[in-house]
């Protein structure tokens, strides 16, 4: 099993793998802090799951600005075209306070599964662990 996360929060990246890692020590992880090197991943190579922050830049030069747009642009054209081999399970994570209702709308009618991270609570580990048990 393969996973790729994409984060340009180290804190948030490392916890993911964390988790990743306390389910099943052997899913190989691929980490990404942009949509542009994960657009490069995912033509390369095949992902049983791809988590991401769904506040993700588009590329190293945008560091001061990630944007849900980036990362809802990254599902829509990269993850949906196809010529790639379309990962298994897709597990986006949301600031709560930074994310309107209909962005999530939007990732939930593309098929994918959505947490609320937040450094505070376990919340989203349970549900990532259990979307990667489905």
């Amino acid at each position: 099993m393969k996973a790729l996360i994409l984060s340009f929060v180290g804190t948030m990246t490392k916890e993911v793998k964390d988790v990743i890692i306390q389910y099943d020590k052997s899913i190989i992880i691929d980490s990404v802090s942009n949509t542009l090197d994960a657009a490069t991943k995912v033509m390369k190579n095949y992902y049983d799951i791809i988590v991401i922050d769904m506040m993700i830049q588009e590329n190293n030069k945008d560091w001061k600005t990630p944007a849900i747009k980036s990362g809802l642009n990254f599902l829509k054209t990269h993850i949906s075209k196809q010529d790639i081999k379309l990962p298994r399970k897709v597990f986006a994570l949301f600031d709560r306070w930074e994310t309107s209702n209909n962005v999530k709308d939007i990732v939930k009618n593309l098929g994918y599964a959505y947490s609320y991270y937040d450094g505070m609570s376990d919340d989203w580990k349970r549900e990532l662990v259990e979307y990667l048990k489905s």
